[in-house]
């Protein structure tokens, strides 16, 4: 094989003649890769940004924002940065209300327990859609991306400069090693069709080294 695998945990080398990586950047920069990767390769791994959003999602007795004739889709400027009903074409009264967040704001909204967090933004809420705080039904969860050990970020976000200097290198091979994922998309960077999109690609690529396609 042109390429020695190794796994932390496992004791036999996987030996392979082609790799599709798909780890986001964010992890593969902790991965030890024993290769001569181009110098703009090795900085789009390293140096790639990435997405600090969250979620906080509680729960309710009523949806008082469709009693007041609203879906419950908001963008706002009083700290509720965008939410929306979870609950949507849902039976009953009862439901769920998303809170969505980025910037320092997402990562912040993972700070203390999903209660505490709950306790501040409800009030906000409340003054978007009067009587809502009165239906919490005391149930919060938190979806914290800038923390989650499998990928330490939402999705690949450039930072200044970075669309004219290592825009494109994300999805360059170096050899028969083939990189896919939504951090390697053009056109749907963030998206879930930039990961089966470039997937997709990568594979026909691989296919057609073969000649299999």
């Amino acid at each position: 094989g042109k390429f020695e695998l190794k796994f932390k945990g496992v004791s036999r080398i996987i030996k392979a003649d082609y790799v599709l990586m798909t780890i986001p950047f964010t992890k593969l920069r902790q991965v030890d890769i024993d290769l001569n990767l181009p110098a703009v390769k090795r900085k789009s791994i390293n140096q790639l940004g990435y997405g600090t959003n969250a979620k906080l999602m509680l729960g309710f007795t009523e949806r008082k924002w469709r009693g007041l004739g609203y879906s419950g889709y908001v963008f706002s400027d009083n700290g509720v940065q965008s939410g929306w009903d979870n609950s949507q074409l849902q039976a009953g009264t009862a439901g769920g209300y998303t809170f969505y967040f980025g910037g320092s704001a997402g990562v912040n909204v993972g700070n203390g327990s999903a209660q505490s967090q709950a306790a501040a933004y409800l009030p906000k809420l409340n003054q978007i859609f009067p009587g809502s705080a009165a239906k919490y039904n005391g149930n919060a969860v938190r979806f914290h991306w800038p923390t989650h050990p499998f990928t330490l970020g939402s999705y690949a976000a450039y930072k200044v400069g970075q669309w004219t200097t290592i825009g494109g290198a994300e999805i360059e091979p170096v050899g028969n090693l083939y990189f896919a994922g939504e951090h390697c998309s053009f056109d749907f960077q963030g998206y879930m069709n930039g990961g089966a999109n470039t997937g997709k690609t990568a594979a026909r690529q691989i296919l057609k080294d073969m000649n299999m396609a």
